[in-house]
């Protein structure tokens, strides 16, 4: 999933698939820079031109990116009563400010101050899509869950790589609290059953009470 970096504002996501779809063309690229528009996050990597088209990071928008997920569920699916969702899983990358972005220095203010303001902006869409997810399936229990480190990398940035093992300690730490931990077998026992439980068709937020 990548932007166009002229309309950050409109949030419009493009998705590069390996599938065919009756909507939305996608870009026509190789692997590698699907690769390289999908992770071009501003002032860490540059922007990439496919077929004269530029694109950045899709986390710019849309970084938390299961309503898409579930809107390209019922394109690619247009007997959609036939088929059914059995689990999503959702990852988070930790609670508020987990993702930052170090100071512009003073050559980059100029050109990146509307990115930067984007950047930062990216939590509160995280949690307002996950939140959004959680109250459409509210009433299945056992399809959506999301797993969220909730303290201690609040202050990790996305290029400080080499507190990977303080990353990975408040990981451990999450996952053995009781609540996460049952959530854990409730998502392990939903993904090996396999269960047809959610009509494709049911998942649009104009039917989610009817779950």
């Amino acid at each position: 999933m990548a932007m166009s970096p002229f309309n950050l504002n409109a949030r419009e996501s493009r998705l590069f698939r390996t599938y065919k779809s009756s909507k939305y063309r996608s870009p026509n690229c190789k692997i590698w820079e699907a690769a390289r528009a999908t992770t071009a996050a501003p002032t860490f990597f540059k922007r990439i031109d496919i077929d004269g088209e530029p694109f950045v990071d899709g986390g710019l928008g849309r970084n938390n990116p299961i309503n898409q997920v579930l809107q390209e569920a019922e394109l690619i699916f247009p007997n959609q009563h036939n088929q059914h969702l059995a689990c999503i899983i959702s990852i988070g990358t930790g609670q508020a400010e987990t993702i930052s972005i170090p100071t512009p220095r003073w050559f980059q203010r100029a050109i990146l101050l509307h990115v930067v303001d984007a950047i930062r902006s990216i939590c509160a869409d995280c949690e307002e899509s996950a939140q959004d997810a959680t109250r459409r399936f509210e009433h299945t229990p056992g399809v959506y869950f999301r797993f969220n480190v909730e303290q201690g990398l609040q202050k990790v940035g996305l290029e400080e790589w080499r507190r990977l093992n303080e990353v990975r300690a408040h990981t451990r730490q999450y996952i053995q609290m009781a609540n996460v931990n049952s959530r854990l077998d409730g998502a392990v026992a939903s993904i090996c059953g396999r269960e047809r439980v959610v009509p494709i068709g049911n998942i649009s937020k104009d039917e989610a009470n009817s779950c």
